[in-house]
């Protein structure tokens, strides 16, 4: 078949960055789509919504790094089943909808905020992700979290929390 097939038939997706949203027409009908990167795309919430008619409920994997058009509505499009959400340098997105991603996407067993202005709220709904097996985060002094944000991420019983910063990756 043709690289389109291999695609939907493992079960990835991934699209080259600087593509936006007319490439996400007909998303949802990969009735099969299990990982899908647009890390480094134009894509936006709205695009996510509109075009795509939401993601596909079979999606488990996200990878949205870079993805500078994010904003207040993510956690509507998300599917509640997502175990996997990578949003990594996504620096538009607020406390408030990394907290309704936590929220509302209860099944993440890693979640990936590096670069993501996280406050007080986030670290509470994200410490609240029983499921969590990794968190990856940012150690530099930008962050909005109090000392009790960051307790409430770093004394998560079953989740490792890799501190990225300036000078690499580190396991807490």
């Amino acid at each position: 078949g043709s690289d389109d097939d291999e695609d939907e038939d493992d079960g990835k997706t991934e699209m080259e960055g600087g593509r936006g949203a007319e490439d996400l027409c007909g998303l949802r009908q990969l009735t099969r789509l299990e990982e899908l990167d647009l890390s480094g795309t134009e894509v936006t919430v709205a695009a996510l919504a509109v075009e795509s008619g939401m993601l596909p409920p079979s999606l488990r994997k996200l990878h949205l790094n870079s993805c500078l058009g994010l904003a207040l509505g993510l956690p509507e499009v998300l599917p509640p089943t997502l175990t996997h959400l990578q949003i990594n340098g996504c620096s538009g997105l607020s406390d408030g909808a990394v907290e309704g991603v936590a929220r509302k996407c209860g099944q993440l067993r890693e979640l990936g905020v590096v670069g993501v202005q996280l406050g007080d709220a986030a670290a509470a709904a994200i410490a609240s992700l029983r499921k969590l097996q990794v968190l990856g985060v940012r150690a530099d002094g930008k962050s909005m979290l109090t000392d009790h944000g960051r307790a409430m991420l770093y004394s998560m019983p079953s989740t490792v929390v890799i501190v990225g910063g300036r000078s690499g990756w580190c396991r807490e």
